[in-house]
């Protein structure tokens, strides 16, 4: 029998707005906002809680001659042990009228200390 992997818990509490435009020709912006608080919970007791601040964002436009996705995300946490983690996440996405991908990448970082 296989061994079932525990995860942390994480929870969060959010103000978040939302908004869309769409335009008769069909072009379209739509963006998201989301910030607040965060807290993981370890599945080993013995392990450091970590809670703080979180933002995440994200965005999406189109056209009849491109599409841009892209999205932004962080947190700035403190540990029950003392420790101060920040990861700090950026992604895009563009493609053109074909649908051909012109630009791509996804960055995360992390610290802690």
């Amino acid at each position: 029998m296989l061994g079932r992997r525990r995860h942390p818990d994480c929870q969060t509490a959010a103000t978040e707005v939302f908004h869309i435009t769409k335009q008769a020709d069909g072009t379209f912006w739509v963006t998201g906002t989301a910030e607040g608080t965060a807290t993981f919970t370890p599945t080993d007791p013995s392990g450091a809680s970590a809670s703080g601040h979180f933002q995440n964002w994200f965005g999406e436009s189109l056209n009849d001659q491109n599409n841009v996705k892209h999205s932004t995300g962080n947190f700035n946490l403190w540990g029950s042990d003392g420790s101060h983690i920040v990861v700090h996440t950026a992604s895009h996405l563009s493609t053109n009228a074909s649908g051909d991908v012109t630009v791509k990448f996804n960055n995360f970082t992390a610290h802690c200390g």
